[in-house]
């Protein structure tokens, strides 16, 4: 276990809140807390207004209460597009109806790299086995992990990529980082935030 609030102190957010969603996608994506927040809030919102699922009603009547925003809390029907489609991560099932726990948070019983991990009324992320988070929740019934698709570990100089939804080209690699320069970005880019284009 790490402790790691995603930056949300760091962002300017003080106490404690049920930001789990939040937290975890900062920690996976290296997004920083607060604009992984306000990305959320808007999501919620979208949600809301385009659903009629009890949850987009609870989300529309907003006060604060759980799903009605980030700090209390996201239905897992808005985050779950998002870090599919946005993010690129994948959905990976361990429990099914009826079937009992199957996988547990342990170090050997997930795979290794970045993961968002779903149990019980939580969200956590779990990099390379170790937990990210803000309490230790080790142990408990996994239901499912998102992790990132596997993907080469280094592209060669001139590849075609996809990069934040736009075709470019890599231009050079860090080796000691592990990260990529892409045409028409000023910022290092992680392996698997890029797609062959």
């Amino acid at each position: 276990f790490k402790f790691n609030d995603g930056g949300r102190r760091q962002s300017g957010y003080k106490g404690s809140a049920g930001d789990c969603v939040t937290r975890a996608i900062a920690i996976v994506s290296g997004k920083t807390y607060s604009e992984v927040y306000d990305r959320m809030f808007v999501e919620i919102k979208k949600f809301a207004a385009t659903k009629r699922s009890a949850a987009a009603k609870r989300a529309a009547r907003g006060g604060g209460r759980a799903g009605t925003t980030p700090r209390n809390g996201i239905s897992k029907k808005v985050y779950h597009k998002y870090l599919i489609e946005e993010i690129g991560m994948t959905w990976t099932p361990t429990m099914l109806v009826g079937q009992g726990c199957k996988v547990h948070l342990t170090e050997h019983e997930l795979p290794s790299g970045k993961l968002i991990v779903q149990i019980a009324r939580h969200l956590t992320t779990v990099i390379d086995g170790v937990i990210n988070d803000t309490w230790n929740c080790s142990g408990k019934c996994v239901y499912g992990y998102y992790s990132f698709p596997l993907i080469p570990k280094r592209f060669a100089i001139s590849d075609n990529v996809v990069y934040k939804g736009k075709e470019t080209q890599i231009i050079a690699f860090i080796p000691h980082l592990n990260k990529y320069l892409v045409a028409g970005f000023g910022e290092q880019v992680s392996p698997e935030n890029l797609k062959f284009g």
